[in-house]
């Protein structure tokens, strides 16, 4: 068996990949089209505008892996995407909060200073936790990827 074939054993692991990443697909298509469609509707407009963006690179990224191109240029730029947009839609949201409540703070005096902080640290801290972060480590694996799969390439050529 030369280096480039791929091994007989590799087939049903890859085959499992295909059918679990065909089901994401859906699942992110169908993302896609809601947050999509809630968008257009006008609710939390740019929220859903960016979750709809962010499961649409989903679906184009687990649509390579159902093809079984898994390390490849396409699907690594449309990882970094994924993560791109999760980190946008975190800066949006952490933005529209905190924009939201100093407008509201000019009309409405009912809540005091410190309520205004800790609602503006809890949802720091949330979209921290499931936008920024997560958004940064999938960029940072997209990267891993790509340069692995560029030293591949070079141990190939070296062999």
């Amino acid at each position: 068996m030369s280096a480039n074939e791929v091994s007989p054993k590799a087939n049903p692991r890859l085959r499992r990949i295909q059918k679990v990443s065909s089901l994401f697909k859906t699942i992110f298509f169908v993302g896609a089209v809601w947050f999509g469609l809630l968008g257009i509707l006008g609710m939390y407009y740019f929220v859903c505008v960016g979750y709809a963006v962010e499961f649409w690179f989903a679906y184009k990224l687990f649509f390579f892996y159902a093809r079984g191109d898994l390390f490849t240029p396409n699907a690594v730029r449309y990882m970094r995407w994924v993560g791109i947009a999760s980190i946008l839609v975190g800066i949006w949201s952490i933005s529209h909060e905190l924009f939201m409540s100093v407008n509201a703070g000019y009309h409405q005096h009912a809540h005091s200073f410190g309520e205004e902080i800790l609602g503006w640290s809890q949802e720091i801290i949330y979209q921290l936790a499931f936008n920024l972060l997560p958004g940064f480590v999938i960029i940072f694996v997209a990267w891993i990827m790509d340069e692995g799969r560029k030293i591949q390439e070079e141990q190939e050529l070296t062999v």
